[in-house]
């Protein structure tokens, strides 16, 4: 600026001086957005760090659904202060609108430094990584713009949404039964007794059966495994998109499943995704239950084996709550004989979750027509119901309703009653309580 003033004065005689004066402030400005954005950007660090309320029981934080607060400190480790500033760096937990994080600093003043904090919802289950975040400016005129990475990626592990469940009756079995057995030496459960046979250990005769019914009679034992909560679900098997899985639903289930029958003590044993470890509070090699969390929070698409090899490692006898998608498959097939081999079996079946789009096995016609398409929305329940197994149909959005209906479920119905429940509005005839009591709809 001083060089075109001067040279506005020596060529002013020329009737030139206003161009020289001209065309020295446009050098001067393009200078000024080549120097002043590189100084703006340069000597900066940064940290970042993620601020968690405290856990309100239930749920382990960054949880699915909360709220987390991400701070970023922003340190100036020169003495000239900086201007118009720019941060910004991406968070894929949050929701896919809101996932570009911006942030604006007006001034920042020499070796000072400023913390900034970004409230996110958190939308997605999972291991995420936070984008680096970045410095970027473009001042005084926008000519240019300078971008730096002041920190790396930073992993961070979102936990399931877990919901608080009233009533969980398949449970409640399970507790109420354990409050009136006595463990024995060998550490069974005595369930029944039954009369003497051949073979059978003098240790365990029950003499007061046993002079009570006029014959030698012996003491049933219950398996450990009778005794707990088994949880299903499948990996293998994924319909929908972004939250609104089979798998995310079905993950959910099991966490709140799992809190619920663990705090009125009920030993809880999970299969599914990799995770085959009971819950015991870290008793004997099993989980905690911030450890289960944190493994069901790791599981991703395809982990561990499918249902058919899942439900094969339940031992006979168990009490079974299954979370998955039926669709397409002979999964109904499949979980109508394990009911034959297990105590309980309860079935939440994840439906509406576009299961058409992305399987429909074809079936030749019968008179060499057009081939007919299995429809998964027509669905049939029947076999499973018929074989014993208590049943709680879960549309997409549907979570809550299903959980409460899951609560409803008091009795598991023998071959000749049925026991399905709707968590959407049907046409079949309702009870007082609201609660659908005809067929399974289509």
């Amino acid at each position: 600026m001083a060089a075109a003033v001067a040279l506005f004065f020596l060529a002013r005689l020329t009737q030139v001086g206003w161009v020289y004066l001209l065309d020295s402030v446009l050098w001067g400005a393009l200078l000024l957005s080549a120097v002043l954005p590189w100084l703006t950007t340069m000597f900066l660090g940064a940290q970042r760090s993620l601020q968690t309320p405290p856990s309100p029981g239930s749920e382990a934080y960054p949880s699915e659904g909360g709220r987390i607060d991400i701070q970023v400190t922003l340190r100036n480790r020169v003495f000239w202060p900086r201007f118009l500033l720019n941060l910004d760096y991406r968070c894929p937990p949050a929701d896919p609108e809101h996932q570009l994080i911006r942030l604006f600093v007006a001034k920042l003043t020499g070796s000072r430094q400023a913390r900034l904090t970004s409230t996110i919802e958190l939308h997605l289950r999972g291991n995420h990584l936070l984008g680096p975040v970045f410095a970027e400016s473009a001042a005084p005129f926008g000519l240019v713009r300078r971008r730096r990475k002041l920190t790396s990626e930073e992993p961070i592990l979102v936990y399931p949404k877990v919901h608080s469940l009233a009533r969980l009756p398949l449970a409640d079995a399970l507790s109420e039964a354990a409050a009136h057995s006595k463990q024995s030496r060998s550490g069974l459960e005595p369930a029944a007794s039954r009369r003497y046979v051949s073979g059978d250990p003098r240790r365990h005769i029950h003499w007061r059966n046993t002079a009570r019914m006029g014959q030698p009679m012996v003491k049933e034992f219950q398996e450990p495994s009778q005794s707990a909560l088994h949880l299903v679900f499948d990996t293998t098997r994924v319909w929908g998109e972004g939250r609104e899985t089979t798998l995310e639903y079905a993950i959910k289930i099991v966490a709140s499943a799992a809190f619920y029958a663990h705090g009125i003590g009920v030993p809880v044993l999970v299969f599914g995704g990799g995770v085959k470890c009971p819950l015991n509070g870290g008793a004997d090699g099993g989980l905690t239950w911030a450890e289960l969390l944190r493994q069901l929070a790791s599981v991703a698409q395809g982990d561990g084996d499918d249902l058919s090899q899942t439900v094969a490692e339940l031992p006979p006898g168990s009490n079974v709550l299954v979370a998955a998608g039926l669709s397409g498959g002979s999964a109904v097939e499949l979980l109508a004989r394990a009911t034959a081999v297990h105590q309980r079996l309860a079935v939440v079946s994840l439906e509406g979750f576009g299961e058409e789009k992305f399987e429909s096995p074809e079936v030749p016609a019968q008179s060499g027509g057009t081939p007919e398409v299995l429809n998964p929305k027509g669905l049939n329940l029947e076999s499973l119901v018929s074989a014993g197994a208590a049943v709680v149909r879960c549309q997409s959005g549907q979570l809550t309703q299903a959980l409460d209906a899951l609560g409803r479920v008091d009795a598991f119905p023998g071959p000749s009653s049925r026991h399905i429940r709707q968590t959407v509005p049907a046409t079949e005839p309702q009870d007082a309580s609201g609660t659908n009591t005809g067929r399974v709809s289509g």
